[in-house]
């Protein structure tokens, strides 16, 4: 887990002669009717004090239920990382870290806290401070994702200097947004006066507050700064500065030097200058500043003798020096944002030479405390670039578990590239850096230095070195596989497990799965099968899931796609059940949700198909594993669809396309393009069909799985164009460029290819196509290549029902059924019958006839391939239908009405 910085998480205490603001109260309290409540204006305008004065006045007046959870994160440049930010808000809110995949979008990790909220009846205020220093897409999307998926229950805050890269005019128009910006922010001329005359006890004029009060134009960090200098001075004295006075922020900084700084005692001067570098500031850390004994040769003495750093800070708090307390037991504090900047901009004029030292100290205390990311940050500010590397190297394993790969990528993008280039560990780290998220546009890390360098290096052991090699092969072999270098990853992959000893389990495992993958991508099915079931015979001891997980998900998916429906069913069975075995639960467990929902679609067994895929979808944004959630959506699209749910289904549509849009790996294009198809399929959209197959190439480099996938596609879409002659052409291509043991989707081609071959007139030969399909399917029951193909293959029904007789009468049966005409062997049976008052459908007569043969509701679900509640759901409908509540019953109304043969 990332380590965190609890300050962030703490609501600032109030400053001395706070000023109560009463009706922006009132605004912020609005803000619990909405979703969010954005705080913008420039800096020194009280945001930050506003709100936290507000949130203690909550928990202060209340300790009833009434009261809102209050969630606090003050953001800092480091929360620019994806993982760090999700971590940080999962805290604020009092919410446990998951285990997700590797570097999960933020996004994904939002699913449980909402979750955990909507069961949660009580009101939450999460407010995020500073988000102006928030620079990440990603982040940004999640933040929206966040505000328009939250809970009645959670009311987000944010203050920043400038508007973030949020929908707000959606929000402002569905009046979901309360707002607040500098004009209602500035002091008026009365709050003004409140501050200077009553809080500061100021004898200052009406006349002059007004002047001061149109110089500053509000500006509250002014007024507040200006008056607290002038504490002490005469009313004419105060006159003459007023009259004098610009409120510009140059004006306001060079008067600190002279009327706030140089007022201060030595060694309180001498405190403000050596802490000025820090954010934040505790007693240990600013002892460590001023005590210091490396000193540059223009340094000015010490003062003598020096006070202790904690009694400083409780002064500046006390005198209202512009330094605020971070937590309630006062350990930690910061300077106003104007006043460290002006404090450290006059060190840069006084004393430039003391800066390097001053974050060279700085990044030894963090160090010694273990907060690297700070020490790394004063040590690269202190050109200690040695010492920075150092840590980067120390840290860099633990921010690649965590995820953190772009905080580790930014520090080491702040080395120079010598440093990274000399050290074995800093060149590994990149290298697995890169490969930890492969993006299209990302360079191919310097393998072969990276190789000489740890060959080289004289201070590791021989079994190290054997060890760091084998990673060096699994990053080629992962790298070769992501950009279809299959030759390579082969020749990788082999050599990796060649060199790695057999106890290093895991990457042994993740070199497996990737010459799985190699094989799946070129087309070898039966290899690509033995490597995903080595995974899958091994799995109780892997330590990754999401290795094992992925195992199961192509292994299954090749087996189904094979047309072993039951096989790929086992698979997936199995998968979910070492879900249980493992000591935690894991969300990975979604690819084979996902996998049993498409052999279930392939069943058409929808309801249960909807089940598992509404479960793969849940599971797989919480894992963070954008295709497996992209597909997954995809498929909750079409049950949707069938099921007639048109809205259900655009909404899952909306939802796949952005995470297919999400997508970065080498077939993201065609992932999308196969999306897209599904989509104008479904819609018979036949002007989007007839641009998007202009624009496939299926010649173009893509794993086999999905080149078949995307191929059948396009062979459909030719039907729905009226175009036979080009659908047979695309199936021949299919089986061309695949061979017979390799070909995928089988039972789509023999469809597609009877349908085609019917439209051309050559009847006996869409028999032919038609009765090899019927043969394949019988034995797994992979109805749904059939019934989505139902309008087509009806006339060819009728025609060829007598060359039927002879197939698998049940199965055969089953899909006459399905498509609303007479079963091959026995044309009097009907969906109807007098005295039935509503039609059954194909599968409550198949159930039906099990029942009257005496089967029980388990068996009929082994028989059918489908779930025991789908049983049990077809079933009673059976019953409403029939008008009857027992089996017995259910059979002898069914023989009264000449349903059973």
């Amino acid at each position: 887990m990332t380590e965190l910085l609890r300050t962030k998480l703490h609501i600032p205490q109030s400053p001395p002669h706070h000023l109560p603001r009463p009706s922006l109260i009132a605004l912020l309290a609005i803000g619990l009717q909405r979703r969010l409540t954005l705080v913008s204006a420039p800096a020194g305008f009280g945001k930050t004090t506003l709100v936290a004065a507000w949130l203690h006045q909550l928990l202060t007046a209340s300790s009833s239920r009434a009261t809102p959870a209050i969630g606090w994160v003050t953001l800092d440049s480091h929360d620019n990382d994806p993982q760090r930010f999700g971590t940080y808000l999962a805290a604020a809110l009092g919410f446990p870290e998951q285990q997700t995949g590797r570097s999960a979008p933020v996004e994904s990790r939002l699913i449980p806290l909402l979750n955990h909220l909507v069961a949660n009846p009580h009101d939450h205020l999460l407010v995020l401070d500073d988000y102006h220093l928030i620079e990440n897409d990603e982040i940004d999307a999640a933040l929206t994702f966040l505000v328009e998926n939250a809970p009645p229950t959670l009311h987000i805050f944010l203050t920043t200097r400038i508007d973030p890269d949020l929908p707000l005019h959606r929000w402002r128009a569905r009046q979901q947004l309360v707002e607040l910006r500098a004009h209602e922010l500035r002091f008026s001329r009365a709050e003004s006066a409140t501050l200077l005359q009553e809080l500061l006890q100021l004898p200052i004029t009406s006349t002059d507050v007004a002047l001061l009060d149109e110089h500053t134009e509000g500006w509250i960090a002014a007024l507040q700064m200006v008056g607290q200098s002038l504490r002490g001075r005469s009313t004419a004295a105060i006159g003459a500065f007023v009259n004098d006075f610009h409120g510009s922020h140059r004006f306001v900084l060079d008067y600190l030097v002279e009327e706030v700084l140089h007022q201060q005692q030595p060694a309180i001067q001498h405190f403000l200058l050596q802490t000025s570098i820090l954010d934040r500031l505790t007693a240990p850390l600013c002892d460590a500043m001023i005590r210091n004994e490396e000193r540059s040769a223009n340094s000015v003495p010490l003062p003598s003798p020096l006070p202790s750093s904690q009694a400083i800070l409780e002064q500046l708090e006390a005198q209202n020096l512009f330094t605020f307390a971070l937590d309630d037991t006062r350990q930690w504090f910061r300077y106003h944002h104007l006043f460290a900047d002006f404090l450290r901009v006059h060190l840069q004029a006084t004393a430039p030479e003391e800066i390097p030292l001053l974050h060279r100290r700085a990044a030894q205390w963090y160090a010694a405390a273990e907060l690297f990311d700070e020490a790394i940050d004063h040590a690269l500010q202190g050109d200690a670039v040695a010492l920075a590397a150092e840590w980067v190297a120390q840290i860099a394993s633990g921010l690649l578990q965590r995820g953190e790969v772009l905080t580790l990528k930014r520090l080491l993008g702040r080395l120079p590239a010598v440093y990274v280039q000399q050290d074995y560990r800093l060149a590994l780290t990149q290298a697995w850096a890169a490969t930890a998220v492969i993006e299209a546009r990302e360079p191919t890390p310097d393998f072969d230095h990276l190789d000489g360098l740890i060959r080289k290096e004289p201070t590791i052991t021989a079994e190290r070195r054997v060890d760091l090699l084998g990673q060096v092969l699994a990053m080629r072999t992962t790298w070769a596989v992501s950009h279809h270098q299959i030759t390579q990853a082969l020749h990788y992959g082999e050599a990796a497990l060649a060199t790695l000893p057999d106890d290093a389990r895991v990457m042994r495992d993740l070199i497996t799965l990737q010459l799985g993958n190699a094989h799946r991508v070129q087309g070898e099915i039966g290899a690509a099968l033995a490597a995903y079931q080595t995974l899958i015979d091994q799995g109780a001891a892997v330590a990754d899931a999401l290795i094992i997980y992925i195992g199961h998900y192509h292994g299954g998916r090749l087996l189904r796609m094979q047309g072993q429906l039951l096989a790929a069913k086992q698979i997936y069975t199995q998968g979910i059940g070492v879900n249980t075995q493992l000591p935690a639960p894991t969300p990975l467990v979604g690819l084979a949700h996902l996998g049993l929902a498409e052999v279930l679609w392939d069943s058409w067994d929808l309801p249960a198909a909807l089940a598992q895929c509404e479960l793969a979808v849940e599971q797989c944004r919480v894992a963070g594993m954008v295709e497996g959630t992209a597909l997954a959506y995809d498929l909750l699209a079409r049950i949707h669809w069938e099921q007639q749910h048109p809205q259900a289904a655009l909404d899952a549509q909306v939802a796949a396309q952005r995470y297919f849009a999400m997508n970065k790996d080498a077939d993201a294009a065609h992932w999308m393009a196969l999306y897209q198809l599904h989509n104008a399929v479904m819609r018979k959209d036949v002007a989007a069909l007839a641009q998007q197959v202009g624009e496939i190439d299926l010649r173009s480099t893509m794993a086999a799985d999905l080149h078949s996938a995307l191929g059948v596609m396009v062979a459909q879409a030719y039907l729905l164009l009226h175009a036979p002659a080009k659908s047979l052409a695309m199936v021949d291509l299919l089986r061309q460029w695949a061979g017979r043991e390799r070909l995928l989707l089988p039972i789509d081609l023999l469809v597609i290819q009877a349908i085609a071959q019917y439209e051309q007139g050559q009847f006996t030969a869409a028999t032919a196509a038609l009765r090899e399909a019927l043969q394949l399917a019988a034995g797994e029951r992979a109805l749904r290549v059939f019934v989505v193909h139902g309008a087509w293959l009806q006339p060819i029904w009728q025609k060829a029902q007598h060359q039927l007789r002879d197939m698998h009468v049940d199965f055969v049966e089953t899909v006459a059924t399905y498509l609303s005409v007479a079963s091959p062997s026995s044309s009097s049976a009907s969906q109807s019958a007098p005295g039935l008052v509503e039609t059954l459908s194909a599968r409550e007569r198949e159930i039906l006839s099990l029942i009257a043969a005496g089967q029980k509701n388990q068996e009929i679900a082994d028989v059918l391939m489908i779930s025991l509640n789908t049983v049990r759901y077809h079933t009673k409908n059976l019953y409403g239908k029939l008008g009857v509540n027992k089996r017995t019953q259910a059979v002898a109304r069914a023989q009264e009405l000449g349903l059973l043969a």
